[in-house]
């Protein structure tokens, strides 16, 4: 196992109090997240509640008490799902959105079809500039540890990148073959469907909330 070195994370946990989170990727790296950022995920949260507030001890033997002391500076979560390179954006993620700027609450419906116009120019580049792949990988990153801000960013530039594009397009995009024939057999359709009705109900929205902004526009301008 080795230890994985970002901008963001430092194993003094940036002179913060409480104890020092460490992670570990789907390739066994070990990564360090500041005790703060770490509770923008619920799930860590949930962890560092627990360490905070342990169950009472029925064994009061010193020596033990000691280990107990010592173990309590660190809480370790195996994350068998986040890749070496996710997990480092999610830390690089949740350290900016604590320690430089929260990210602004995402409004519907949306006014613009412009990133930036919706997040700050920070948080419009962390997603536009990742590769299709890493962002896809980023949504369950986000999904799996509850990170709400960091869920939503991830899914509105999964949803910026398909819209406008034909079913065929897409289909590739997430893996899915195009039909052979021409056309999808009844358990295919149905199958694909249940499978990305996340990313379906996702892009219809987004449409739907762009062409509403653009009614309100013009509604407005006529008045």
């Amino acid at each position: 196992m080795s230890t994985k070195e970002t901008n963001t994370s430092t194993s003094s946990n940036n002179g913060e109090g409480g104890p020092i989170v460490n992670l570990t990727s789907k390739e066994g790296d070990l990564f360090q997240i500041p005790f703060a950022a770490a509770k923008l995920s619920n799930v860590l949260l949930e962890l560092l509640n627990q360490q905070e507030h342990p169950p009472p001890q029925q064994n009061h033997n010193d020596d033990h008490h000691d280990h107990d002391e010592e173990s309590n500076q660190s809480i370790y979560m195996e994350t068998p799902r986040i890749s070496s390179e996710a997990l480092s954006k999610v830390i690089e993620f949740c350290t900016y959105h604590t320690h430089c700027e929260p990210m602004k609450t995402l409004q519907l419906p949306f006014r613009s079809s412009d990133l930036k116009e919706l997040v700050q120019d920070w948080y419009a580049n962390f997603v536009q500039d990742m590769e299709w792949k890493l962002v896809l990988q980023m949504v369950g990153a986000a999904n799996f540890l509850d990170i709400k801000p960091l869920l939503q960013l991830c899914c509105l530039g999964v949803v910026r990148r398909i819209v406008g594009k034909s079913a065929e397009e897409v289909r590739p995009m997430f893996g899915i073959r195009n039909p052979v024939d021409g056309e999808w057999e009844a358990d295919q359709l149905e199958e694909v469907a249940r499978e990305n009705e996340w990313a379906v109900l996702a892009r219809s929205g987004f449409i739907a909330d762009i062409m509403g902004a653009q009614d309100d526009k013009h509604g407005n301008d006529s008045h």
